[in-house]
Parts: structure tokens; C-alpha cells; sequence
């Protein structure tokens, strides 16, 4: 099950969501990201949506994470305009349902706090979002406890930013047992 969480109260209570902001006066973007041990960028083997999100939760699972929090790194809503009209594209329509079946509607700006056991039905949606609405690119996740920093790339990419050494270490033991590899992106850790 999900539980929505007001956006102000998600800002407050978990400060290592990145956040960005657009600044009039300096006709420029504010952004603020936590303090990072690590960055890592990691994709499949195989270049299969289902398999991503199967071997992100198998990696979640390993890591001992039971609670994930999600929200947009700007102040905007879930389910943008684009979103919500494209109707012919059915596989974003009905991401579009499930999302409004659970009161994610065109309004809801705020944060999702979801269970790993309930990753399975959430997922899927989430990437289909992420794979075919622009506007829907700045999503961050992360644990409860605020070490592990994850977005998922319309691409199948997947960003993980690792807040202290012993995460760290946990990361690339558990990544190991996965079939994620290193994405060799410049400015970023090898697993």
C-alpha cells in the first residue's frame, strides 16, 4: 500500500531529497543535493524494462530497504497535463489509472511513501511514467533511513547516490549479486 505525504512535510522530514527550484530574479535553477560519499550509474545486462525493475527491487531487498519515499525534485505535480491527455498511448494511460486510483491526480505535488513488498505493482507504472512523459524526469527515491538515493532514467539507467562509507561498501557487495553493471559515466564511481 501507498501513503501519500504532503510535500512540505516530505521536505521537511527527509532533507536528503534532492530538490531544485527556479529562481526569477536570477532567471536560473537552485538546485540542493545532499552530501554524497558515492554516485553510481548502473543499467542491465539486457535491455528489458521488466527485468530493470525486477533486479532494482532484488537489489533494494538486499540492501535491507523496507520503505522507499518518492517525490519530484520540483514543486510541480505527479501527473502532468501531457500525462493526463495522452490518451492513445495506452501503456501511459494506464499508469495514468493507476495513479489516479490511488488519488494521484493532477494536483498531488507531494511525496509517496511505498513498502518494497509493494514495489511489484508500483513500479512498472513509475517507469512508464518515466519512459513516456517529459515532463516526468526528476523523481528521486530513497530509503527511509536517508543513506540511498535512487532515479530511475527513462533510459533503464539508474542512479544510485550513497550517503556514508559503510552504505558504501554494502552497495557494491550486494550489486555484485545482481546482474547491474557499471554504466561508465564520467565523474562517477566504478562498481
Amino acid at each position: 500500500m501507498l501513503q501519500k505525504i504532503k510535500r512540505e512535510v516530505c521536505v521537511i522530514k527527509y532533507r536528503n531529497l534532492p530538490l531544485s527550484e527556479y529562481d526569477k530574479q536570477s532567471d536560473s535553477e537552485i538546485y540542493h543535493y545532499p552530501s554524497t560519499y558515492s554516485l553510481y550509474w548502473i543499467k542491465r545486462t539486457k535491455n528489458s524494462s521488466k527485468d530493470l525493475l525486477a533486479e532494482l527491487i532484488k537489489l533494494i531487498e538486499k540492501l535491507s530497504i523496507r520503505q522507499l519515499i518518492f517525490l519530484k525534485e520540483t514543486n510541480a505535480p505527479w501527473i502532468s497535463k501531457n500525462a493526463r491527455t495522452r490518451v492513445s498511448v495506452k501503456k501511459l494511460a494506464h499508469a495514468v489509472g493507476y495513479f489516479k486510483s490511488h488519488k494521484i491526480g493532477k494536483h498531488f505535488n507531494g511525496g509517496i511513501q511505498i513498502a518494497t513488498e509493494n514495489l511489484n505493482q508500483f513500479l512498472p507504472h513509475f517507469f512508464k511514467l518515466t519512459q513516456c512523459d517529459a515532463c516526468f524526469h526528476d523523481f528521486n527515491f530513497m530509503d527511509v533511513d536517508q543513506q540511498f538515493i535512487f532515479t530511475i532514467h527513462y533510459s533503464g539507467e539508474v542512479s544510485v547516490m550513497i550517503i556514508d562509507q559503510r552504505c558504501d561498501e554494502e552497495f557494491l557487495k550486494f550489486t555484485k549479486e545482481t546482474d547491474f553493471i557499471d554504466c561508465y559515466r564520467e565523474g562517477t564511481q566504478r562498481i
